[in-house]
């Protein structure tokens, strides 16, 4: 097809070098006249001002097939980028290898999608040394808030029992001011997901998306304030969808947010000179095929360059990413000073003891919906409450729910707690369950009415050789608040198979923590 008159085939520049333009390309002293003729002539193809930045790029004329991957480039990313990327080739002298342009192509469009879009003040933010997504980065949010946060269309096809996972830490006001988290197919009606109000430090959240198993789905993380009262607001760290595909785990993408310091030119930038940088260019575009993050990549891979080329590469990079699979991109990055040495990472004893630490680091991150977080009781110090500091509210239905713990190989399992609690008689309700193989929750007792701290032993032998979970649900009425329960020491004790007794799951809400513990070790 031709091109109007004076337009450009791509993005309708004008087809015309302009004279500020003719200026910059006679400023270049080497190959001036070669450089204006190869603008000129890409001009009308091109558009002003990527042929212009072109010809300050190449001081000589391109070759056939220079000019089809220019084209390709500039067709996938636009002019300006696929002029600067197709620089990045030529300095490097891999402008006419198709693995590097495929490569490079891969790596580009991988930053390019998947980003979030947002309203309001949503974007990045540091709380507790964590890179995270803030609805309001630095400052209070306002008051009669409706933000948002909405993710990028994701292709589920071939995924299996996707779960939507993310950290949190909520400071609001407990009740009219929340996050909910919503998913939908595109152009389809939002279905909430999960709702979140009121204060609680960094849990870990894992959603069930399964019933968008092999369609597209569009996630959005939605902040709504009242007109009186407001907080910090509500953080979210390493959000990223897992499923199971062709028959192994995976992550599909990680929605986590870029830092200040991180940008694609800057990323290219520190790849090595010449030909060597395919390899780094390959390793980046494999590690963010792994975790689906484009930012995280470059973290991983600089943590993991400095080794490529040795006969143990493989090993390490596995090992890595092994981390990140189980624990996100932070906890494997800080645990790797530990590991990164072969009598270590290929050790299965040490390595069995440096992932149950992580393990037990994040025991304590219960998934908390609602008002649910930690407040401060003699003697205990920090416990669970249904609602820290005050009383719950009415027509509520939130629950704190545990992380899936194994009782496969043991027997004669139970749930041993402290708790006390203050319920509207016989109307307001605790639910103590526990979830079924069947993926169905049962009841194993209901409080009501009130009681001061005493300890509680459930029987839990229905669940012996299973994975189960442990959720604790409120559910009220419409009318007649109290201060709620608050829960304490959760232990599952069971035994083995020589009868003797084992913990396996510890609840406690005591927070660990991680960097100082690997620290610690690294310098021991």
């Amino acid at each position: 097809m031709r091109a109007a008159k004076g337009q450009a085939l791509v993005h309708g520049e004008p087809a015309k070098l302009d004279r500020a333009e003719l200026f910059k390309l006679w400023l270049q002293p080497e190959n001036r006249a070669e450089r204006l003729a190869q603008a000129a002539e890409l001009c009308p193809e091109m558009g002003s001002e990527a042929a212009t930045l072109l010809g300050q790029k190449m001081g000589s004329r391109l070759s056939p097939q220079q000019r089809d991957t220019l084209r390709k480039l500039c067709g996938q990313f636009g002019n300006r980028r696929g002029v600067e990327l197709f620089g990045f080739l030529a300095d490097h002298q891999l402008d006419g290898q198709k693995r590097a342009i495929d490569t490079l192509a891969h790596v580009v469009a991988a930053g390019e999608r998947g980003r979030w879009s947002a309203s309001g003040n949503w974007g990045p933010d540091t709380e507790d040394g964590r890179l995270c997504w803030a609805d309001s980065p630095g400052r209070d949010y306002r008051d009669n808030s409706d933000t948002s946060l909405e993710g990028p269309i994701l292709d589920l096809t071939g995924a299996v029992g996707t779960r939507f996972k993310f950290d949190l830490k909520t400071a609001t006001e407990n009740g009219p001011d929340k996050l909910t988290i919503e998913a939908r197919p595109p152009d389809g009606a939002w279905k909430e997901l999960a709702r979140f109000t009121g204060s609680s430090p960094w849990t870990e959240q894992d959603l069930d998306l399964s019933a968008f198993d092999g369609q597209k789905v569009q996630l959005r993380l939605r902040f709504a304030s009242d007109r009186s009262v407001t907080g910090r607001g509500v953080f979210v760290a390493e959000p990223r969808l897992s499923a199971q595909l062709d028959g192994s785990p995976k992550t599909l993408w990680s929605g986590q947010a870029e830092g200040p310091d991180f940008s694609l030119r800057g990323l290219l930038e520190s790849l090595p000179q010449g030909p060597e940088a395919l390899t780094h260019l390959e390793l980046l575009s494999q590690i963010e095929e792994r975790v689906g993050n484009l930012a995280q990549a470059a973290d991983l891979y600089k943590v993991l360059s400095p080794s490529l080329g040795q006969p143990d590469f493989s090993a390490r990079r596995e090992a890595l990413l092994g981390l990140v699979q189980r624990f996100g991109r932070q906890q494997a990055v800080a645990t790797w000073p530990v590991l990164d040495h072969p009598d270590v990472y290929t050790d299965p004893g040490a390595n069995q003891a440096v992932t149950a630490i992580l393990q037990s680091a994040r025991q304590a991150g219960w998934s908390t919906e609602g008002t649910w977080g930690l407040e401060t009781a003699a003697p205990f110090g920090q416990v669970w409450s249904d609602s820290p500091g005050g009383q719950y509210a009415n027509s509520q239905n939130t629950s704190l729910t545990s992380r899936e713990f194994s009782l496969v190989g043991l027997k004669h399992a139970r749930l041993e707690f402290l708790e006390s609690h203050q319920l509207e008689s016989t109307i307001d309700k605790v639910h103590v369950e526990a979830l079924g193989a069947d993926g169905k929750w049962q009841t194993l007792k209901t409080l009501v009415g009130s009681q001061s701290w005493t300890r509680d032993q459930l029987d839990l032998s229905a669940f012996d050789g299973q994975t189960t979970k442990i959720r604790f649900r409120l559910e009220t009425d419409r009318s007649v608040t109290c201060d709620g329960i608050k829960l304490a020491a959760l232990t599952v004790r069971a035994e083995d198979a020589g009868g003797q007794q084992v913990v396996a799951f510890r609840g406690d809400p005591g927070e660990v923590k991680l960097d100082e513990l690997l620290a610690s070790i690294s310098s021991g």
